[in-house]
């Protein structure tokens, strides 16, 4: 979905130590807490651009052929009968590199490259800058991976939380209007889904309504989000985008037009 490398995310960002062994590395929670390190002690960019490619590894789980820099195994342990001891794959890693990766950037882009906050919740992005200009290109590639996830994921609780966190990474990327077309229409889609969760059959109809609007409060606090930016022509893509999705008479278009 994203056509863009591992390669091409290190641009411009500090290249890293990895060993050049050959095959493709495990990620596992070892390195991982880290990189998580060294992003809360000294808001390291290094990490960032090494959390965020193993982030794209993840998005890319499903793909065998994809070229990624890490393996990263989402799939249950298995049991060896004659030994009576569990192989284990480490599926908590998948999750880990997900919710690090979302929570964790906008602390280094705060550090590195503050959007300046409005108020009424209306923001304007970075200065512009050759770091700037780096780090955004770098978060506009991570928007994507984030994008090929969500197509993905059918766990409520996963899906809130890739909205969540990424309405946080709106004011970084509100420049590059190719990604913020992918991402309205995405958030659309999760808007408008009739059926968004996939539970088990022994959980009850009122928790997968639960779930189902959980998903759809948080589109559209990502939608809401993008239009609350201090260039009116996002919120003129906002309306033009879900004209898509025959809201242009809805209750989105309404609730819009109070911002």
């Amino acid at each position: 979905m994203d056509g863009i490398s591992d390669d091409d995310m290190e641009v411009g960002i500090p290249s890293g130590d990895e060993d050049e062994d050959e095959g493709t590395p495990t990620l596992t929670l070892e390195i991982l807490r880290g990189w998580q390190k060294a992003i809360l002690e000294h808001r390291s960019l290094r990490a960032l651009r090494k959390l965020l490619v193993a982030f794209r590894a993840a998005s890319y789980t499903n793909d065998e052929e994809a070229n990624v820099a890490w393996i990263i195994n989402n799939s249950t342990g298995e049991c060896d009968p004659e030994l009576n001891v569990t192989e284990s794959y480490e599926p908590i890693v998948f999750d880990k590199v997900v919710t690090t990766a979302l929570k964790y950037t906008p602390l280094v882009l705060d550090h590195h490259i503050p959007y300046r906050k409005l108020q009424n919740g209306r923001y304007k992005p970075p200065l512009q800058s050759p770091k700037q200009q780096t780090l955004t290109r770098l978060v506009s590639t991570f928007f994507m991976s984030i994008l090929r996830l969500l197509s993905q994921i059918t766990d409520p609780q996963l899906l809130v939380t890739c909205l969540v966190e990424s309405a946080n990474l709106v004011p970084y990327i509100v420049g590059n209007r190719r990604v913020v077309k992918a991402y309205l229409k995405t958030c659309l889609g999760l808007w408008s889904s009739p059926n968004i969760d996939t539970k088990d059959e022994m959980e009850t109809e009122d928790q997968d309504d639960s779930g189902s609007d959980k998903v759809r409060i948080s589109a559209f606090l990502c939608i809401r989000k993008v239009a609350l930016g201090s260039d009116e022509s996002l919120l003129e893509m906002v309306l033009k985008v879900s004209t898509l999705f025959e809201f242009s008479s809805g209750p989105l278009k309404d609730c819009l037009a109070y911002l």
